[in-house]
């Protein structure tokens, strides 16, 4: 029996938008294991950043969890006080934000702002605080450590940031790490030492990470399950083995199309999907992706499409997995009007 270190159960975000609702996330569910890394996969837009701060309940006033539950070794996040969440973060479960520059105070220098998170965490003092951070900026590839503990965060690569946030990330020993991508505006062998030292550090550590990104081939290599989302909806989740050999929503298909592979032909065009994301203040109760899927039938423009489950291991939403649906081989087009299921 797998034990889950979190459990989502239900999660729906909405935000308050000049007096209209926006529905961010729609019951969310999904749970993640010690020690698994797990990747969240869409467009810009999807909700996969605000489904990180949800689960640490650090959202704008005008953002509302209306249902779910967040559940970290069974006890429900989402029922703590600012007091008790402000505990838990950092030591329970840690992130690492998109930009590095910004998550670094440029006025401060860089051993005083990791000191200070781990005094504010641990009742120690400040030469063994000191003592951790140094000890800490080693562990994730920094070198000339005083040096560094002297310094601001201009004076570093984009790289060099990006370390020492993971540093700051992990300096208290978080169970869960939340990785919100990880390597934007990186270039692309500076991409490949970060992941690396991420799933290192989670291999040595035996801790949980949740990876978000847009990159397919960010999460091809490094993680145990992937999540995609569209439109605040997990559209299908399965092992990364399952999801590359057999993805079974519509939308990862064309996600997966829109990646060339080493052995593509020179002369082969890089696929596209059609059509913009949707609009939040517009989400209705029929599949988010109707509009730019090939496939749709009449019932996807009604009814948002229920989890089907494949395998133990694998669930997609989409109602050509209903049985009433037409049998399409390898997903190959139908015309909308020509099949329905009631």
């Amino acid at each position: 029996m797998i034990n889950n270190l979190l459990s989502v159960k239900n999660l729906s975000l909405q935000f308050d938008i000049d007096g209209k609702q926006a529905y961010a996330l729609r019951n969310v569910s999904f749970d993640i294991a010690q020690g698994e890394m797990v990747g969240i996969v869409g467009e810009s837009g999807s909700g996969k950043s605000v489904l990180c701060f949800s689960l640490l309940k650090l959202l704008y006033k005008n953002g509302k969890i209306t249902n779910g539950q967040v559940l970290l070794h069974g006890d429900d996040l989402l029922l703590k006080s600012e007091n008790e969440m402000t505990k838990i973060r950092g030591e329970k479960i840690s992130m690492i934000f998109q930009d590095p520059f910004l998550a670094l105070n440029p006025a401060i220098t860089i051993g005083h702002q990791i000191t200070w998170i781990i005094m504010k965490h641990e009742n120690i003092k400040k030469s063994e605080a000191k003592k951790r951070a140094t000890q800490i900026l080693s562990s994730v590839g920094i070198h000339d450590i005083d040096a560094v503990m002297k310094s601001y965060s201009h004076q570093f690569s984009g790289g060099q940031r990006q370390r020492i946030v993971i540093a700051m990330a992990l300096c208290c020993s978080p169970e869960l790490l939340l990785a919100d991508e990880p390597t934007t505006a990186l270039d692309v062998t500076t991409q490949a030492q970060v992941l690396s030292l991420i799933s290192n550090l989670k291999k040595q550590r035996n801790m949980a990470v949740m990876l978000v990104t847009h990159d397919f081939g960010v999460v091809a290599n490094t993680c145990d399950k992937i999540i995609v989302m569209y439109g605040g909806l997990i559209m299908e989740q399965a092992t990364a083995k399952e999801l590359f050999a057999a993805p079974k929503n519509p939308y990862t298909k064309a996600l997966l199309e829109c990646i060339l592979s080493l052995e593509s032909k020179r002369e082969q065009q890089i696929e596209q999907i059609n059509g913009d994301p949707p609009d939040i203040l517009k989400l209705g109760d029929f599949c988010p992706f109707y509009k730019r899927c090939k496939y749709a039938m009449n019932i996807c423009t009604r009814k948002i499409p229920p989890i089907f489950q494949i395998s133990p291991t694998h669930s997609s939403a989409c109602w050509l997995l209903d049985e009433r649906a037409p049998v399409i081989s390898d997903f190959k087009a139908v015309a909308r009007k020509e099949a329905d299921v009631n």
